[in-house]
């Protein structure tokens, strides 16, 4: 369904909006469409675009804020529109602002009935994705939905869980859908068929089941497209551990275990595709980090397997120049910063006790944004982590990955989206 915004209707409102979009309207915003940017990877393409080094004696630079719901889904950003995934009441909503302004151009909802079972947070919480004119999203109940990015209706459905039984887990669905070829692919854990699927892939023209992959449960971690050896393949990070599926047919290319021996756990962070055709797993739960190099045969070969080098416990770190860098520890327990090498595991800087977050690259500067709704950059370098600049931009409870766009950074909490101005003045 779709609800109109009415009309700004203040003439200082719209004189200020005028000038605004004067002053903006050269601005070219690289998207960010998906979760972890155009790649998954959480890498900025900033075109150009220096970002500051410090921020004012006043702070962050707000450009402006957008009122959202329950959830911990984040924005993506494309072709000038902001897309956030959020809850209001028993609706699950999806917002098309403009990405320089913040108005709002279209709304999209659907009735929700999910109640999360530790009463943790009923809003959805995985990132929309944005692809060739059409918006996927997939909520916490086990809905995905295709709707058309310009206009805001909806095209197709699947509810997941009349569809493939799709099991609730420990905190509701979230697999930030992955769009490939005529595909979308989510880890929606289920059964079809008589058969027991951790991933299903669905026409993007129609909704239609196109097929069934893994015996294995879904998690928390969203699934990566690769290249290996010149051919495409998807990357998940399931229940039991690492899987490698042809996207094209479903077909399993090679699983390993790589999980917690205890049942109460999640693996939450995403694959991080490494050079040299190689693949990073990290989790918390005692099972550790791992580095594996696709073959090419596609199957994979366990290069490394460390506890206490980089656990991530649900933040999904990021990979440049042979160095990872990420959030490591159990979030309710402490986490610290680190940086480690990719080729061995090597730790080779870690911070003090800092709140768990996520992070991505921009400009050559790591760009931390921890769950208490701190903004911290700093220089990425392997030596050493050392902040230039802090400020406040949300409240507490900040889980959602950001997006960075054109040097505008677009962050929420569980009460606003704010778009913050990082380009420099130089």
């Amino acid at each position: 369904m779709n609800r109109e915004r009415k009309a700004l209707t203040n003439p200082l409102t719209l004189c200020t909006v005028l000038v605004l979009h004067h002053l903006l309207s050269g601005t070219a915003l690289a998207d960010w469409p998906q979760m972890l940017g155009p790649h998954r990877d959480g890498k900025a393409t900033v075109d150009g675009v220096a970002l500051l080094d410090s921020f004012s004696e006043d702070g962050p630079k707000v450009a402006w804020k957008h009122k959202v719901g329950e959830g911990f889904a984040g924005p993506v950003v494309a072709n000038g529109k902001v897309f956030i995934f959020h809850r209001d009441g028993n609706k699950a909503t999806l917002d098309s602002l403009d990405a320089l302004l913040g108005k709002v151009s279209w709304t999209f909802t659907y009735t929700t009935d999910y109640r999360d079972s530790f009463g943790f947070d009923g809003g959805p919480r995985s990132a929309p994705t944005v692809d060739g004119g059409q918006v996927f999203l997939y909520g916490a109940e086990g809905q995905l939905h295709c709707v058309d990015e310009t206009t805001g209706k909806g095209q197709w459905s699947v509810d997941l869980v009349k569809e493939v039984d799709s099991a609730q887990g420990f905190f509701g669905r979230s697999s930030a859908p992955l769009v490939t070829g005529n595909v979308v692919i989510v880890c929606g854990g289920g059964e079809k068929n008589g058969k027991r699927s951790a991933v299903f892939a669905f026409d993007r023209k129609t909704g239609k089941l196109a097929w069934q992959a893994i015996d294995d449960e879904a998690d928390y971690a969203s699934p990566v497209l690769g290249t290996f050896h010149n051919k495409p393949v998807v990357v998940c990070f399931l229940r039991t551990g690492l899987a490698l599926i042809d996207p094209a047919t479903g077909a399993e290319l090679y699983t390993e275990r790589f999980r917690s021996e205890i049942h109460a756990s999640v693996n939450a962070a995403s694959p991080v595709l490494l050079n040299d055709n190689g693949v990073f797993l990290s989790s918390c739960y005692g099972v550790g980090a791992g580095v594996w190099q696709v073959t090419p045969d596609l199957k994979a070969k366990s290069l490394w397997k460390r506890g206490d080098q980089l656990d991530c416990h649900y933040a999904t770190p990021v990979a440049e120049d042979g160095y990872l860098y990420g959030f490591h520890g159990r979030q309710e327990s402490g986490t610290e910063l680190r940086c480690i090498r990719a080729s061995d595991g090597e730790v080779q800087w870690k911070t003090a006790r800092m709140p768990a977050g996520s992070l991505l690259i921009a400009d050559e500067k790591l760009l931390v944004l921890t769950e208490k709704g701190e903004l911290i950059i700093a220089p990425l370098s392997p030596k050493q982590f050392m902040p230039v600049t802090r400020g406040q931009v949300l409240a507490a409870e900040t889980r959602a990955l950001p997006a960075c766009s054109g040097g505008f950074f677009y962050c929420r909490d569980r009460r606003q989206l704010v778009c913050i101005d990082l380009r420099s003045s130089n």
